[in-house]
């Protein structure tokens, strides 16, 4: 081999050795918040049904199986508030002004300069 070839290979290896690292730290990231988040689940279902759940294999689910337990259990925060949906459908409803009083005008033309 020359002596490029063992450059490019000890950088590959280096290069290896970091995303390795890097993709382990977010992978036991992920898999403490799975693990909090069933701790949570499991803990709510014992309040409610008195049966014990096993942590481990609760954080070992399907993510969207998992969100489907915590809407039932009432576990993490609530999804709305009683406000209306925050969605691509909602359609915005301003006034330009022509339809409202003299009043209402000038309460419009005060908010808006």
């Amino acid at each position: 081999m020359s002596e490029f070839d063992l450059q490019v290979a000890d950088v590959l290896e280096k290069l290896a050795d970091y995303i390795e690292a890097t993709e382990g730290t977010k992978i036991a990231e992920l898999q403490a918040e799975r693990t909090k988040t069933a701790s949570e689940l499991a803990s709510r279902y014992a309040e409610m049904t008195g049966e014990e759940l096993d942590v481990e294999k609760l954080a070992q689910l399907d993510p969207s199986v998992m969100k489907a337990f915590e809407k039932i259990a009432g576990v993490g925060s609530p999804d709305s508030l009683g406000g209306p949906e925050n969605t691509s459908q909602t359609v915005k409803t301003a006034s330009n002004g022509s339809h409202v009083g003299p009043g209402e005008a000038a309460l419009l033309d005060f908010c808006t300069t």
